[in-house]
């Protein structure tokens, strides 16, 4: 009887802690974005202060040099600068990867 009431408080407490867990895609959404970004107004000056010195021509793939190729460098852009933030070396700022985040979510607007 001790036993049996043991292994179900055991089984009860597994089950509270399996259903606690964290969800990284709700740490950014579009829910949390107070503006409406866009590539030319908020994200291409990141892009080119922050990206462009390695990601052009001549160095590292991809490269982010026009709309289009950051665009198509989307969901590595998320996976690193949103998620990981291993991008770039020199890190941004909460509210920078907030400007990527949201103008992502948001659909990539470009102007």
């Amino acid at each position: 009887m001790k036993s049996s009431l043991i292994i179900s408080g055991i089984i009860v407490w597994s089950l509270i802690i399996s259903s606690c867990t964290y969800d990284e895609t709700t740490e950014n959404t579009t829910s949390d974005c107070d503006t409406n970004y866009t590539y030319e107004a908020h994200v291409v000056s990141l892009i080119t202060t922050e990206c462009v010195s390695c990601h052009s021509a001549g160095g590292n793939d991809p490269i982010l040099t026009t709309y289009a190729e950051v665009e198509a460098s989307l969901q590595a852009i998320k996976n690193e600068v949103v998620i990981d933030k291993s991008m770039p070396p020199s890190g941004l700022t909460a509210d920078e990867i907030k400007i990527i985040s949201c103008w992502i979510d948001q659909g990539n607007p470009e102007n």
